[in-house]
């Protein structure tokens, strides 16, 4: 990305293949030439707090060796930082219950000895709550950056994730669902949004998006992950092609479900163009 940025080469310069004879299909990128405007960036230290077993996959390691990277590479100079901040319990009501906001806030048993609580995919310490507001709050700092003009993209590096987050459940390592609560954020306070699109990349479904916006048309989710016949986590038939959306949301769910494990760069080039 550095160089791309440095060169101002196109993504639409690559060569990527296409379903129409070989050709190369078109890409909407920056073009030679044109400048990428103001790119907004946030993070914090903060949700590196939220530490469980070494051996976890979900570790802090996965925010500051992305932080690390991007200012080794020199990315944060050339962005505009944005202040990272705890989401309110106005804008996590909007896509949780406030029974959920309760137990997250209160699952860690500070009478208890471990620092470390949870079993399976979820873990707690001491500071879970603080780390899955700021990372929620982080998006929803992001995404109103761009909503309201200051920057024309933005980027924030958080964590916990949250696509995996219920309504009324954490699971698969996410307590609240973070792009959710800043799409519905950014609808609820700019007058100009009424229609977002959350494009969720991640190798699993995530399925407490879909739950949170299937019957809305305001939201298109378009998830491409790793199916395997609803044997790969989170193990679902939700998570199939033909779960499209209900109601007004109908045709506003995608699911792009993949069988198999290696898929690299060229057959999710073939998925976003085609």
């Amino acid at each position: 990305l550095a160089s791309m940025l440095e060169k101002k080469v196109s993504i639409a310069d690559l060569d990527t293949p296409s379903r129409r004879g070989g050709r190369k299909a078109p890409a909407r990128a920056v073009r030679s030439g044109e400048d990428v405007g103001v790119v907004g960036l946030c993070y914090s230290d903060v949700m590196e707090l939220h530490e469980g077993p070494a051996q976890h996959f979900e570790r802090p390691a996965r925010h500051a060796a992305t932080v690390a990277r991007m200012k080794k590479d020199g990315l944060e100079d050339k962005c505009a930082l944005i202040a990272a901040r705890e989401a309110t319990d106005e804008e996590l009501l909007t896509c949780h219950s406030r029974e959920h906001l309760a137990y997250v806030a209160n699952a860690f048993d500070h009478t208890s000895d471990e620092a470390v609580q949870g079993v399976g995919d979820i873990y707690w310490t001491e500071h879970t709550e603080r780390c899955a507001r700021t990372a929620a709050g982080s998006a929803c700092e992001a995404a109103a950056a761009v909503a309201s003009g200051t920057c024309h993209r933005a980027f924030a590096v958080v964590r916990p994730p949250g696509h995996h987050a219920e309504c009324a459940r954490a699971m698969g390592f996410c307590f609240y669902n973070n792009t959710a609560v800043a799409a519905r954020a950014a609808l609820a306070a700019h007058s100009h949004v009424n229609r977002v699109l959350l494009l969720d990349w991640d190798v699993h479904h995530g399925n407490g998006i879909q739950h949170m916006f299937y019957e809305s048309s305001n939201v298109l989710y378009i998830s491409i992950h790793r199916y395997d016949h609803a044997t790969f986590f989170p193990q679902s038939e939700d998570a199939n092609y033909s779960m499209v959306g209900e109601g007004a949301g109908r045709g506003y769910n995608v699911n792009i479900p993949l069988n198999g494990r290696k898929m690299g760069d060229r057959e999710y080039l073939m998925v976003f163009q085609s």
